[in-house]
């Protein structure tokens, strides 16, 4: 088949599109990956063809995101949200609509492409690193909340998320929809729709850390995680290797495709947290990294891929996206997360509920005492070790993207005997 995989964002959000438009690649599909330019030594590094999106630069846009999350409040931030939303640029659809023609399926984390694909009459599959659709089973992953509150509170959760983010859409989408040649959609939303259209749902996220909810319907699966193998042909460093051999297993502080706004304030906050429970360091440097004269204790690094370093490390404090948290429970390394924003708290506190990281510490409260307290709690923690490994067994005993493929070409098979009708 013909396939087109869509995928914007941060690393976290594009590499596992990648590692799973591998594994479509190797069952004997064409594929190709569509991004923005940042991502293309990537997407090519992976054998993988790519196709250029009419994107904003990530770099830029998580700068403001960031900048917004320290700076302001979660009501000023949800007041912007309501009244300063605007849809995309025209190029940018126009493109988008572009690149989905003649595939025989589109899948994408991107909302934008359930309605192009219904306007050219083929399949869509969407994609997402966390659950998305509405269940009783949890709260919504942005409501902040780590516990349940019951069957009907956590339904109402996902009913409360769900408008706050259609109803500023709402008025852009049903006119780009009717340019498409499509009907307007009712204040339900889009993923009411999507299910009537057998969209299929592939969650990249293991089973045995958040388990799939029995209230779901049979087109949303939860495959496990989607590793992609970077490490592979990587080669550390002389400085990088020397270090590590040198003495104790460091504390890796990655961050990624996060840009901090204040990457001296952070980098202060981490240093002051090692110094003060006297662990050494590795700093990996990232889209936000912060510069400046390190302790000996401390080792700056360039890139270097999580699958090779996070066997070497005594634990590793990050911003609980869902690809560093993954890395971090397939490799069973303890987490100190310090989430800015998003989906970044759903798993950062998840990682508290599974015994495997410390309570959270948010960016927009961070300070050295906070971090010492989380970082301290792990290294003291006698039975963590055991709940590390038997995480990291569960999470290697599976294959995500092959039950990803498996899952999407019996979803094809099926879509193409008895279309939905909508």
């Amino acid at each position: 088949m013909n396939l087109l995989i869509c995928a914007t964002g941060t690393q976290g959000d594009v590499q596992p599109c990648v590692a799973l438009a591998r594994g479509l690649a190797d069952a004997g599909h064409q594929v190709e990956v569509a991004s923005a330019t940042a991502f293309q030594p990537l997407i090519e590094g992976a054998g993988l063809p790519f196709v250029a999106l009419w994107e904003p630069d990530p770099r830029k846009v998580m700068q403001d995101v960031q900048r917004g999350t320290i700076g302001h409040s979660a009501r000023l931030r949800l007041f912007k949200h309501l009244f300063r939303r605007r849809p995309p640029p025209a190029a940018a659809l126009a493109r988008q609509v572009e690149l989905c023609r003649g595939r025989d399926v589109v899948l994408s984390p991107i909302s934008n492409y359930l309605h192009i694909t219904e306007a050219l009459g083929i399949p869509f599959c969407f994609l997402a690193p966390y659950p998305t659709l509405p269940t009783r089973r949890f709260p919504h992953h942005l409501s902040r909340l780590d516990r349940s509150l019951g069957r009907w509170g956590n339904q109402l959760t996902h009913l409360f998320f769900r408008q706050l983010f259609w109803i500023p859409d709402r008025h852009w989408v049903n006119g780009w929809r009717r340019d498409l040649g499509l009907d307007p959609l009712g204040w339900s939303g889009p993923h009411p729709h999507a299910c009537r259209r057998r969209v299929l749902y592939l969650y990249a996220y293991s089973p045995t850390v958040l388990p799939r909810p029995e209230d779901w319907p049979d087109t949303v699966q939860v495959t496990g995680f989607w590793f992609l193998d970077t490490a592979r042909s990587f080669t550390p460093s002389p400085g990088l290797e020397a270090f590590l051999q040198s003495g104790p297993a460091p504390v890796v502080m990655a961050f990624g495709s996060l840009v901090d706004p204040a990457p001296a304030e952070l980098q202060r906050c981490l240093l002051e947290a090692l110094a003060a429970t006297g662990q050494r360091g590795v700093l990996l440097a990232g889209w936000g990294a912060g510069e400046g004269e390190l302790p000996a204790t401390v080792h700056r690094a360039d890139w270097v891929p999580l699958p090779w370093l996070l066997p070497k490390v005594r634990a590793i404090i990050h911003h609980g996206g869902a690809g560093s948290s993954a890395e971090a429970l397939r490799a069973g390394v303890a987490s100190v997360t310090i989430p800015y924003s998003g989906e970044q708290r759903f798993w950062a506190g998840r990682l508290g509920h599974l015994g495997v990281g410390a309570r959270p510490v948010p960016r927009r409260h961070l300070n050295a005492s906070a971090l010492t307290k989380a970082l301290q709690g792990l290294l003291d923690d006698s039975e963590l070790s055991q709940r590390l490994a038997e995480r990291s067994r569960q999470i290697g005993n599976e294959d995500g993207v092959t039950a990803a493929v498996r899952a999407f070409e019996s979803w094809v098979a099926t879509y193409r005997k008895s279309p939905p009708r909508t």
